[in-house]
């Protein structure tokens, strides 16, 4: 497993599921796509992923934990169209290079150092009109509804602290901003605007098209 400084907990990763954890992803699918997945964990989602596709598509995935995926081949390795790699986005080799429909990423990039060398190496991943779909969050926006207690909101400064130490970048807003183009950019606040919560970004870009959502 490449170095890192924190394991997603399974039990968490277990309950996802692509309709309800990946919605936009979910609505852009079609059968017979060819799909990355980055930062699969324990496969769940990417499970969903190779059934939405069926059997003329394929879902790769890939993750930096190797007992996150030992589990997940566990766990899906039956499904025929369905693979798993050890890999790093930050380190992808060129046999990657323009081979899928859809790359996304899901809660993943938040907890990359270098995140615009991720997105730039997911684009470089999807095919010549594919997409790159991205979904993460703004951590130094979140709000709480009701207000939470003074305690929580303490730890919560806390684990903020902790990923600046490691470089992870809390205000992911400011990191995809240069692969917007400035329609798209306007767009995007406005779409934040009428959002409750300032937590959960959601993008699809293209070569000549960039569309986005809330999840």
């Amino acid at each position: 497993m490449c170095q890192q400084s924190h394991r997603s907990d399974p039990r968490i990763l277990n309950r996802r599921t692509l309709q309800r954890d990946h919605r936009y992803l979910a609505s852009v699918l079609r059968t017979g796509m060819d799909i990355l997945d980055v930062g699969c964990g324990t496969g769940a989602i990417t499970a969903d992923i190779a059934r939405a596709v069926g059997p003329d598509g394929t879902a790769l995935a890939i993750d930096r934990d190797d007992a996150n995926l030992a589990g997940a081949v566990q766990q899906y390795g039956g499904i025929e169209n369905l693979r798993f790699e050890t890999g790093d986005i930050l380190a992808l080799d060129d046999r990657f290079n323009k081979r899928f429909d859809i790359v996304t990423a899901a809660r993943t990039i938040q907890w990359i150092s270098e995140p615009q060398r991720a997105i730039r190496n997911m684009k470089k991943a999807a095919k010549l009109g594919g997409q790159v779909v991205v979904l993460d969050y703004n951590l130094d926006e979140t709000r709480w509804e009701p207000d939470a207690p003074v305690d929580f909101l303490r730890f919560y400064g806390a684990f903020l602290e902790w990923r600046d130490v490691n470089r992870w970048d809390n205000q992911m807003l400011r990191i995809s901003r240069p692969s917007f183009t400035q329609k798209a950019w306007s767009m995007w606040r406005a779409t934040r605007a009428m959002s409750l919560f300032s937590a959960a970004i959601l993008i699809s870009l293209t070569p000549t098209h960039l569309g986005f959502g809330f999840t």
